[in-house]
């Protein structure tokens, strides 16, 4: 006996100990570190009592999250616990790690595994000592029925799922160590427990009323086991996480939207999204929720907005998140944003899928010479192209911005479906449109490499691999008169050095929102005859946002270099937009492609 604890050697290395309200705690020790299983009621000096039992450096674990197994913990500085026990312990006390199903404590020459037995509690663990064969259980399975019919605990079903799981490592333990009690042998208490479960699942077993501290409830046995259980909580309904899941964004009849997320504890909630403050006249970025209701779900109803597609993240004390509650999400080389689409009434908007014919999105993967790696591409076909093998077509490479990769002009630029309505619509020439990625050099790699490099490399690639690739591919008039490149943002910039450097291959050039660059040091052949270049160009084309705070006054400045030296150009804005998706949609679909190959 040491102070209020009462202890017993269970095995080698193994010590048992009880305080003096019953609360449990056990001690393993391997030759390099000692693992504490559970703190108890916190009674006496617990960190004392170890260290008469140990010298070896301690690590400290709950079985679950409840107060007669954690009360203890703020006598040590770190405590492991199951990650969906987190909510169930005061974070206050000490510092948590979080930890799961399978991870593993090396002692040295001792392991104990984590084996998840979710239903007492979310995250209740067993901890596994295949050395000295004993299973460290916590509450899950013990002497006495198991409890859950806490507000906690899950069903019965789920406590089925776990203890049928628990029995494939029965051959590993003889022992059962439980954190009320002392250790017995196994025996036939898993057995049990399942074979209760299963009679209360297909109503063989019925329960009979049993009075707790928590209130009335069910208790059901069989063999040497039993649980406690309440009837409306006896299978997991799997659609009430469908029927429960808050709507967000909901995009109301009158085209405004309610933004929503739910985060009881956080202190700031900021909505972030330029596109829809844009569109509703605001130079900001952001705007706070100023709604929060007593579950901690803060909203926000903004609009109306025009129709169009917009990205969106929640900013929630000064972390961004993306809208849980919403699968649209715009992806790629950048932090993912959640994306809401706010129709047009006759559902006709011109980036929609419209009842017209439709074209096909083929996805591409190569390995590039020139970058030493597998790439991907995405090239979209017009309707009608399997149909008329005769027929060639011209095409456009189309880049992506810096946050972007290959799929970047197809999930969020809509360009296959803009071409499609385009092309129904009798306003655009039919034609292939190339979208490679635009990113060879990785964008975790220094800001020197990206800029000194990815460009140069991203030349040799379409040039030299995807080009020859496309074209001996597809059916396309491969001459300059017929090829076109753009870009928007950072493929904007490679349109730039690439397009305009390679006149003899491109003769139609759009550049939007990218505009960083001196005409006549880049170009200076170009800018030193600008009759021979008009007439080598049958298109050039330049687009910005009015509010793009990264673009507009270079892409300004190159309008007005291009009209200093002569040079035919067109220059297009859209007043009250940054730098968004919705500039290069709408340049897309109102100007450029309307532009190409048509008088």
């Amino acid at each position: 006996m040491t102070g209020t604890f009462m202890t017993k050697v269970v095995a080698d290395g193994v010590w048992h100990s009880q305080d003096n309200r019953g609360g449990v705690v056990y001690l393993v020790a391997g030759c390099e570190r000692a693992l504490l299983i559970d703190t108890g009621w916190g009674e006496g000096d617990l960190q004392a009592h170890v260290a008469t039992l140990t010298s070896l450096p301690l690590w400290v674990a709950n079985t679950h999250g409840h107060r007669d197994h954690t009360s203890g913990n703020g006598q040590f500085d770190e405590v492991f616990i199951h990650t969906a026990d987190l909510p169930l312990v005061d974070t206050s006390m000490t510092k948590f790690i979080p930890i799961y199903d399978g991870y593993t404590f090396d002692l040295g020459e001792r392991e104990l595994r984590v084996i998840g037995v979710a239903g007492h509690s979310p995250g209740s663990i067993c901890l596994l000592d295949k050395t000295a064969r004993i299973l460290f259980s916590g509450d899950s399975p013990r002497p006495g029925a198991i409890w859950l019919h806490l507000e906690t605990s899950l069903t019965v079903q789920q406590f089925r799922r776990s203890m049928a799981r628990l029995a494939t490592f029965a051959d590993a333990f003889d022992i059962i160590a439980p954190s009320h009690g002392e250790p017995v042998p196994a025996g036939t208490w898993l057995d049990d427990l399942i074979a209760c479960a299963d009679g209360i699942l297909s109503g063989e077993l019925e329960g009979k009323p049993h009075e707790t501290r928590f209130g009335e409830a069910l208790l059901a046995e069989a063999g040497d086991a039993g649980i406690i259980y309440h009837a409306d909580r006896i299978r997991w309904d799997w659609a009430s996480g469908f029927r429960e899941r808050m709507i967000s964004p909901e995009v109301h009849a009158d085209r405004r939207v309610t933004f929503r997320v739910k985060a009881p504890n956080a202190k700031r909630v900021v909505f972030q999204s330029g596109p829809i403050l844009n569109a509703l006249g605001s130079a900001d970025g952001e705007v706070g929720f100023h709604e929060v209701d007593e579950d901690g779900v803060w909203s926000l109803t903004l609009g109306p907005l025009p129709p169009d597609i917009y990205d969106y993240v929640y900013i929630i004390d000064g972390v961004a998140f993306i809208d849980s509650n919403n699968p649209s999400v715009q992806t790629g080389t950048a932090s993912p944003r959640s994306l809401v689409a706010v129709p047009a009434e006759d559902k006709t908007a011109y980036w929609d899928a419209r009842d017209v014919p439709h074209g096909a999105l083929h996805r591409h993967f190569y390995h590039s010479e020139a970058v030493g790696s597998m790439r991907d591409a995405y090239i979209y076909t017009p309707p009608g192209y399997d149909e008329d093998a005769e027929r060639t077509y011209p095409v456009l490479y189309l880049l992506h911005g810096g946050g972007d990769d290959a799929q970047g002009w197809s999930l969020v630029g809509q360009a296959h479906m803009i071409m499609d309505n385009l092309i129904a619509e009798s306003k655009a020439q039919p034609m292939i449109i190339v979208m490679p990625n635009g990113q060879p050099v990785p964008r975790s790699s220094s800001w020197e490499m990206l800029r000194t490099q990815n460009t140069p490399l991203l030349e040799k690639d379409l040039l030299g691999d995807l080009m020859p690739l496309v074209e001996s591919t597809y059916r396309i008039q491969a001459n300059r008169e017929h090829r076109a490149m753009a870009g928007l943002s950072m493929g904007g910039g490679q349109t730039n050095d690439i397009g305009l450097n390679h006149l003899d291959l491109f003769s139609h050039i759009g550049i939007l929102s990218a505009g960083r660059f001196d005409f006549a040091e880049d170009h200076p052949d170009l800018a030193a005859d600008p009759t021979a270049t008009n007439e080598k160009l049958a298109l050039l084309f330049l687009g910005c946002g009015t509010f793009d705070p990264l673009a507009i006054e270079g892409m300004e400045r190159l309008h007005a270099q291009l009209t200093q030296i002569g040079i035919e150009h067109i220059y297009w804005t859209l007043e009250g937009a940054a730098h968004t998706w919705v500039v290069w949609r709408t340049a897309l679909y109102d100007e450029f492609l309307p532009r190409l190959w048509r008088a």
